[in-house]
């Protein structure tokens, strides 16, 4: 559990589903207590129970009244479809997977608006202030753009969300040269779009940095689709 791009529950999340897999934990078994469960991996109680509602969710585990948290019989079906979403991410043709980002993003801003913390939102300035020392070299901007739009996925707190992006932006890096010349289009206003939805995320102005958001978004889409049609 060392991935440093994945919150705590969903580093819990992924540990509890990893023995279940492997049939550590059988169907129908019991899971451990959440006393015995912040014990053994060392981490808070609110952790583990955002990570066992995760689960609930996904399908692998259920929580029955008075008697505990067991693991669910139909979880292979659960897995299965997983892998279905990944794999249809992963083979989608660019143009649709642009469109899956684009649904994504107008969404997901309004939640991060919600829900950023300082943390976050300094993270964002930290992102920012490398891709101005970029100057002309177009794939660490492009690297340090998608960080910025990740960093701002993980703001909603919300691990599904950041497991989609992460898998897009894997897409995205296996073009990368077709996405460095639109970055080349861009760059200027990229810096000064981020500069401006940190400085009103930072005020609170959430209505601002939603509508820039989606201008730029929007800005990238079209640029994309001149690239890939």
């Amino acid at each position: 559990m060392n991935d440093e791009l994945k919150s705590m529950p969903l580093k819990i999340a992924e540990y509890i589903k990893e023995q279940i897999e492997s049939g550590q934990l059988k169907v129908g078994e019991k899971l451990h207590s959440e006393r015995t469960l912040v014990k053994e991996l060392q981490v808070s109680r609110s952790s583990v129970r955002e990570a066992v509602k995760h689960l609930i969710t996904m399908g692998y585990l259920q929580s029955i009244e008075r008697r505990g948290t067991f693991v669910c019989d139909d979880y292979l079906h659960n897995t299965y479809a997983s892998a279905d979403l990944n794999k249809a991410l992963t083979m989608a043709p660019i143009l649709d997977l642009m469109e899956v980002r684009m649904l994504l993003e107008e969404k997901f801003i309004s939640l991060a608006i919600k829900r950023i913390t300082k943390e976050d939102i300094d993270n964002l300035r930290s992102i920012l202030e490398k891709i101005k020392c970029c100057h002309k070299n177009m794939a660490e901007f492009l690297k340090l753009d998608l960080e910025f739009h990740l960093t701002l996925a993980k703001s909603t707190h919300n691990d599904i969300i950041v497991e989609i992006m992460k898998i897009i932006i894997k897409r995205i890096n296996e073009n990368e040269e077709a996405f460095e010349k639109s970055g080349v289009e861009t760059k200027e206003s990229t810096v000064k779009d981020f500069e401006k939805i940190i400085d009103y995320l930072e005020v609170g102005n959430g209505e601002e940095a939603e509508k820039l958001y989606h201008n730029h978004i929007h800005l990238i889409d079209n640029v994309l689709k001149e690239q890939f049609e």
